[in-house]
């Protein structure tokens, strides 16, 4: 068949992380699994058989199309090297006069191995991952679909303070709301901090536990560590390029929230714009992170400006326009009880309410990247 405008439109745009080109004349390289796989484990991809690199169409030797078609059959199939298989077929297109394969990659439900190993696509190019413990985590967390805050575990109320869940309660800003008459479990329950096991539920005998955004909100200490022992935030005060002050926080989110803004009152001097954009910061520090990477979240309050830097699940990494900023709810929960007392904005309103104040206080746009790890620098008018 004729090649689609849309496919050719592809090709013409050369090779990046959802296009490949394989010049494969006379026959499919097992390397194409490589790309395969890559293409799964991220946002699948096409990939071009009988187009060189450059993007010049050379075609497949016409009577070796079907064994060219045949062997990229295999490698997506049982025993072909790629495990889940995923049973693929190429199409055959003709550009020009010359025939062309194209096969179609969509991402997998679930890591994707060529030949033991995890590929992912980064650019145009195929990376080996599989020694490389975070961004394997990373990989399967994005495709389990749920964050590690989300989480049931086995603990009940008794790892819960309940004089945070009476601080939140009061912290309500409306006097009838909801959550002002509900005993803690009620509470609990309706924040989606309490639920079910799912897999007791299916066995059952079902039964509920605080989930690590429940833990983490409103958790002993001790409860904290045992859950998360790598869960840490570091606020930080450089000055010249000279640290001066450094403070590590590792205690529930609330207590957090406090000892975080309190650190950066005491560096800063840029008024209530300052506190307002030190206020997002921080809610978007504790809210919006993957708590189970030993990645340590920061605040960093640095010669004019403020950073702050926490892991993340990005489908691949990406610079962020602030004025158009649609970042990707990470921990709902902990998001929403964070706006029931008042201290967060529904997703992407905070960001881009700190990229209009920043621009008002010093002229200048602040910076958002969106990868491993969830990047945000702001420029400010001074500091002390």
């Amino acid at each position: 068949m004729q090649i689609p405008e849309s496919l050719l439109s592809l090709i013409q745009g050369g090779e990046n992380e959802t296009v490949e080109f394989s010049a494969s004349r006379t026959e499919a390289s097992h390397n194409l699994g490589r790309t395969i796989c890559a293409f799964a484990n991220r946002e699948g991809g096409h990939l071009f058989l009988g187009i060189q690199a450059d993007g010049a169409v050379s075609g497949i030797r016409e009577d070796r199309v079907e064994a060219v078609r045949q062997a990229v059959m295999a490698l997506t199939r049982e025993g072909g090297g790629l495990y889940p298989p995923l049973w693929l077929t190429p199409v055959r297109l003709e550009i020009d006069g010359r025939t062309v394969l194209c096969l179609q990659v969509p991402a997998a439900p679930e890591v994707a191995r060529w030949r033991d190993r995890i590929m992912i696509r980064n650019g145009s190019s195929n990376l080996d991952i599989t020694d490389h413990f975070e961004q394997v985590f990373q990989l399967y967390s994005r495709k389990v679909g749920i964050f590690t805050a989300n989480q049931v575990t086995g603990h009940g109320l008794e790892v819960l303070r309940p004089d945070l869940i009476d601080r939140a309660r009061s912290m309500t800003p409306d006097p009838n709301h909801p959550w002002r008459s509900m005993p803690d479990d009620q509470l609990l329950r309706s924040a989606g901090l309490l639920l079910p096991d799912e897999v007791s539920r299916r066995s059952g005998t079902p039964w509920e536990g605080i989930t690590v955004a429940g833990i983490l909100l409103f958790g002993r200490d001790s409860a904290i560590r045992s859950a998360l022992p790598q869960y840490r935030t570091e606020a930080i005060c450089r000055r010249d390029g000279v640290e001066v002050e450094r403070e590590t926080v590792a205690t529930n989110l609330l207590e957090s929230h406090d000892r975080l803004m309190a650190f950066g009152r005491k560096h800063l001097d840029s008024g209530t714009v300052g506190e307002r954009i030190l206020r997002e910061l921080v809610s978007n520090l504790l809210t919006h992170r993957e708590y189970l990477s030993g990645f340590p979240a920061r605040l960093v309050l640095e010669d004019g400006r403020i950073r702050t830097e926490n892991a993340s699940l990005a489908r691949r990494p990406i610079t962020l326009p602030p004025r158009s900023l649609e970042p990707v709810l990470k921990n709902p929960p902990i998001g929403r009880v964070f706006r029931e007392i008042g201290w967060g904005d529904e997703l992407g309103a905070g960001l881009r309410n700190v990229s209009r104040w920043a621009r008002g206080l010093s002229g200048a746009e602040p910076a958002f990247s969106d990868g491993p790890v969830f990047l945000v620098s702001v420029p400010l008018a001074g500091r002390s």
